[in-house]
């Protein structure tokens, strides 16, 4: 799944061990990437991260028996994605959920750029609180950018959401729902430094949260703010305040 410019290199180096290589992308800024893929869908228009993942999953588990979802910017290489495929056709989970062993996640605040990664594990804490579910990790990586999942499940797995909380709400679906095995990941920095997410961003995400689990933010970071970072602790309480005063 892709927006505007892909990471071709990345794309080529999927083709051979895909039966069959889906992609979806929005507004390209050229057709290169016909070459190296069995099936674009073309969208003229944004539709946004989480519209987009609606449309990946439902059509690529129409396809297969065994479906593998992935960002194109090239975060997650070509050995993982086909470890992982592997692991979902031999073994018995119905859904692999990739923890990614090193991040580099930025949000702009103020024209700064911080390390997202705490931010993230704000949001794995609102999901955890909400789950109640004994044995989950409490570094659980929510939003890996890559699931593995058998075509029969994808009802069970498949978002409500249509934006940014997209993949939290998969994971989250995945761990209630389903035999799930989490396998680390090692992914590419530098792919990842590529995606922009600004502080309206993060709000807006986190009154979806809000608005899905019923729990209030506030409590929530009351009773794990000693668990995150003092520099991104502060700024996530001030972000979670304006989430709940929009909500």
């Amino acid at each position: 799944m892709g927006f505007r410019r892909l990471n071709l290199e990345w794309l080529q180096s999927l083709k051979g061990f895909c039966r069959t290589l889906l992609l979806v992308i929005e507004q390209p800024e050229d057709r290169k990437f016909e070459e190296y893929v069995d099936i674009s869908l073309v969208g003229r228009q944004r539709l946004g991260f989480g519209k987009a993942r609606h449309l990946l999953m439902a059509v690529c588990s129409t396809l297969d028996s065994e479906c593998i979802i992935v960002d194109g910017d090239g975060q997650h290489p070509a050995p993982s994605i086909k470890n992982i495929m592997q692991l979902l056709a031999e073994g018995d989970s119905e859904v692999i959920i990739p923890q990614r062993t090193n991040r580099s996640l930025q949000l702009e605040v103020d024209g700064k750029a911080l390390d997202r990664s705490e931010f993230e594990r704000f949001e794995t804490f609102c999901a955890l609180d909400y789950l109640k579910k004994p044995g989950l990790p409490e570094n659980l990586d929510m939003q890996p950018g890559m699931f593995a999942f058998k075509a029969k499940v994808a009802p069970l797995i498949f978002p409500t959401d249509d934006g940014w909380l997209a993949d939290w709400e998969i994971t989250l679906r995945a761990v209630s729902y389903t035999s799930f095995s989490l396998v680390n990941v090692v992914t590419n920095p530098m792919a990842q430094k590529a995606s922009a997410f600004k502080a309206d961003d993060q709000i807006a995400k986190f009154r979806r949260i809000q608005t899905f689990t019923g729990h209030s933010l506030t409590e929530t970071f009351t009773k794990h703010e000693l668990q995150l970072r003092p520099r991104e602790r502060a700024i996530i309480k001030t972000l979670v305040g304006s989430a709940e005063k929009l909500s």
